[in-house]
């Protein structure tokens, strides 16, 4: 029987049982929420660093090809990058048919970490059911993959898992739930009725704010209004 497991934020000693499996991850606020609108937006390929050096030294790699880095750091653009990391920059008239390099605090470290998994799936709010109808026909183990904050634990990451699993566990019935699994779908409950609140009331939602970035929870908030699914292969996501 497949199991279903949520990783709240990366754990070094856990990175070896991904290596079967089918893994999702989620950054809801806001890197998968970016990397999704900047595909959807005509974005050639994009390509998830850890480290800001990293993403410069791409750049030099992909010339002549048209190249835009972007990331941040403590949720500001990175100093001489092209684009932050909220997905209201990331429109057509700048992304498309351009190589990204992305580099942002937590959710590209993430992708990272888990690249070592068969299949590498980015999720967030807006591709729900999206991601749900992939993960419908999976036989692998499925670990929704939560970013995190600086290594530890983001509200608002696990609630977008434990909306994964409730829809999923409507499909199948073959799934084992560990707990953390059943811990996500108790939150989902807790707060599906409002994503939109449950973002400004998060810590990194408040953070944002902070910054004069609510237009990003707004957007980053909408269910379901994507069937794109970015996913993972070789280093870059398409």
């Amino acid at each position: 029987m497949p199991v279903i497991n949520v990783v709240p934020f990366p754990q070094p000693e856990l990175r070896d049982s991904l290596k079967n499996a089918t893994v999702v991850v989620i950054d809801a606020l806001r890197a998968s929420t970016t990397i999704l609108e900047a595909l959807t937006n005509g974005a050639k390929r994009i390509v998830p660093v850890s480290e800001p050096e990293q993403a410069m030294k791409l750049k030099a790699q992909y010339a002549p090809e048209p190249v835009l880095i972007s990331g941040e750091r403590g949720g500001i653009k990175i100093e001489g990058f092209d684009l932050g990391n909220s997905p209201l920059e990331y429109v057509s008239e700048l992304v498309g048919g351009m190589n990204i390099m992305i580099c942002s605090t937590n959710g590209t470290r993430a992708i990272v970490y888990a690249s070592v998994a068969q299949d590498i799936l980015i999720g967030c709010y807006r591709n729900m059911d999206a991601i749900v109808a992939r993960l419908a026909d999976v036989q692998t183990d499925i670990h929704l993959f939560a970013a995190g904050k600086l290594n530890q634990f983001c509200l608002e990451d696990v609630v977008c898992a434990g909306g994964m699993i409730e829809k999923l566990c409507e499909i199948r019935k073959d799934l084992e739930l560990t707990d953390s699994a059943q811990s996500g779908l108790i939150l989902w409950g807790h707060y599906k009725q409002d994503i939109l609140g449950l973002l400004k009331a998060c810590e990194h939602g408040r953070y944002l704010a902070s910054l004069g970035m609510e237009g990003d929870l707004e957007y980053c908030s909408k269910l379901s209004v994507s069937d794109r699914i970015p996913a993972l292969k070789n280093g870059i996501i398409q």
